[in-house]
């Protein structure tokens, strides 16, 4: 029996599963990652599900419809904004602040998105089960990229060139491989470093971070250090966590700063806690002088200096602490601050002066929200709540 693939989603209030119309079975799964498995699709294979197709396959269509989640948020140079999101689908932003979704023809979920120079893509996806698509110029549409020898696994990130080759972060269980190949269609992947997720005793789950770089990319991970990869001269460079402490959280804010919320070795002790950023690439740190005493989220500096846990392209720095969490903003690298008096959101500055954020309001309904004023006002630009759901649900037969 081969029930295909479910898709589970959120509905308004409401959590809802059924079956997907675009992955009715799952043979294709099994002869790429347990091919030994095949024979069990020798014979007459039954789908296993009874009733009319019609209506089968209404939680996959909303689900389609309404795409929960915006992962890896990332401004392109025109202003555009792309995010990864669920079902093979990436959202677009333009710099007017419409959303419209491009998919590729498969259902999964998409974890992570990168701008590309190349003359087939203008930008790449990577997701669950070794996803790799590209979304060709001027079409929308997410067209598959032959992932070669790549194991079985879910793919976090993918970073590289044409000269440097390609690197994808790629997880399976709580093992973390960074794997490199000199070809994107059909590579041949080798590992280059093994990171864990295990946590133990003191020091919790460990978390695992990866940014762009002007000249390649950094990763670290909770235990540190920090590696740096230059694309030009292809050498990994190290350099340490701010006084070697344990990283709880760090934030790439688009202008290039890093934002990071270390604890001491042997515990996560938010008395302890210390908000540290960079302007140099991690090759020195500088404490923020933060206008609350209980931890907050990583500084990110804003556009325009400000200073909250975000840093805006100008500096801004945006930060969210204190016992109503509420946002501080700087612009003067943390000497003096304004209590905006609004529940801190964590934040994407935008070229333009803007910010847009991730909310998950009442019930639960993922929305994406822009503001114009600094954080001071929002407007929603993108809901997956769907009013007429509600009024089909509630209407009496």
């Amino acid at each position: 029996m081969d029930l295909g693939r479910l898709v589970v989603t959120r509905m308004n209030k409401k959590d809802i599963v059924g079956r997907s119309r675009q992955a009715k079975s799952n043979l294709s799964l099994i002869e790429k990652f347990s091919p030994q498995h095949r024979q069990l699709f020798s014979g007459d294979v039954e789908a296993g599900w009874n009733g009319a197709e019609e209506g089968r396959y209404v939680v996959e269509e909303n689900a389609l419809a309404r795409p929960l989640g915006a992962d890896c948020l990332t401004e392109l140079a025109d202003g555009t904004m792309i995010a990864a999101s669920r079902l093979g689908t990436v959202l677009i932003r333009s710099s007017k602040g419409i959303w419209r979704a491009v998919r590729g023809q498969g259902i999964e979920s998409l974890l992570c998105v990168t701008p590309v120079s190349l003359p087939n893509a203008e930008f790449l996806a990577v997701g669950e089960l070794g996803t790799i698509l590209r979304k060709p110029p001027g079409i929308d549409k997410l067209l598959p990229v032959d992932g070669g020898d790549l194991p079985m696994g879910n793919l976090l990130r993918i970073e590289g060139n044409a000269e440097a080759g390609w690197f994808v972060l790629h997880e399976k269980g709580d093992e973390l491989s960074l794997l490199h190949s000199r070809t994107l269609e059909a590579g041949q992947w080798r590992f280059v470093r093994k990171e864990t997720q295990k946590g133990d005793l003191w020091n919790a789950f460990s978390s695992i971070w990866m940014w762009r770089t002007n000249n390649g990319f950094g990763y670290t991970v909770s235990n540190g250090p920090i590696h740096i990869m230059d694309f030009a001269t292809g050498e990994w460079t190290e350099r340490a966590t701010p006084k070697n402490e344990r990283i709880a959280v760090i934030i790439h804010s688009p202008n290039g700063t890093l934002g990071a919320l270390t604890a001491p070795r042997g515990g996560f002790s938010k008395a302890l806690a210390t908000v540290y950023f960079s302007k140099d690439d991690a090759q020195s740190w500088v404490p923020a002088a933060l206008p609350f005493k209980s931890t907050p989220f990583p500084i990110m500096r804003g556009a325009d200096g400000t200073v909250p846990i975000m840093h805006s392209w100008d500096g801004t720095m945006h930060v969210s602490g204190g016992s109503l969490s509420e946002a501080h903003v700087s612009k003067d690298e943390g000497k003096t601050w304004t209590n905006e008096g609004r529940s801190g959101r964590l934040m994407s500055p935008l070229k333009s002066g803007g910010l847009v954020a991730l909310n998950f309001g009442v019930d639960r309904v993922f929305s994406i929200i822009h503001s114009a004023d600094g954080g001071k006002n929002w407007e929603v630009e993108y809901s997956t709540s769907d009013r007429r759901a509600d009024g089909a649900a509630n209407k009496k037969p």
